[in-house]
């Protein structure tokens, strides 16, 4: 996992990042995959289950959990891997755990677009989990659970791209994570000193 512009970067295919297995012990792991299909089937729109049915949700949150195991700073972490197949079925899909904020799907599909490349499915629910201390998942709330923290989740299939491509939509990706969240990092220290200029007008309006 390499640290690039402020972004916790997993690249290459999923088997060259850390298995679940290999973080979690094995009943947690169970738990929590159990839990993430759950919020799949539940948090997917209709038109993203087309072709998704219960072994293809199982295969996404597998996959998906290998990015959420371990999280050990606020910032994003990306898993990107190209599935294999008949010439119809090649694709990639990318897993993205961040902090829940506001503009995360729409800066990344602009981000994806913005390559040429097609987004088959957008699957993006916002769990209620809970990490240790070394950032290890260690469970998901079925329900809000106010008070825990709140990841944003977003699992993408999208159309294959060459090694060249891949790796300039990486880091593509990480340039527009960094965006966001300097973008809602910034904004309540832009409002405020909207509000104070205002305060100094003669006219109110």
């Amino acid at each position: 996992m390499a640290d690039t512009q402020n972004a916790a970067l997993t690249t290459g295919a999923a088997s060259d990042a850390p298995a679940p297995a290999q973080i979690l012990a094995a009943d947690v792991h169970a738990t929590l995959r159990r839990a993430l299909i759950g919020a799949f089937q539940k948090g997917a729109l209709p038109g993203e289950n087309e072709g998704f049915d219960d072994a293809a949700c199982e295969a996404a949150a597998e996959f998906t959990l290998i990015a959420l195991a371990r999280r050990q700073s606020a910032d994003a972490t990306l898993l990107i891997e190209t599935v294999a197949g008949q010439a119809s079925q090649r694709h990639m899909r990318l897993a993205i755990i961040n902090d829940d904020m506001p503009f995360l799907v729409d800066s990344i599909a602009a981000t994806i677009s913005g390559f040429g490349l097609a987004i088959d499915r957008v699957i993006h629910p916002v769990l209620a989990l809970r990490r240790d201390n070394d950032g290890v998942l260690s469970e998901i709330f079925a329900d809000d659970a106010p008070g825990e923290r709140r990841e944003s989740v977003i699992y993408l299939e999208i159309e294959r791209a060459d090694a060249k491509l891949r790796k300039q939509l990486e880091a593509g990706l990480v340039a527009a994570l960094a965006d966001v969240r300097a973008a809602v990092t910034d904004w309540p220290a832009l409002q405020a000193a909207m509000l104070a200029d205002a305060a100094t007008l003669a006219d109110g309006e």
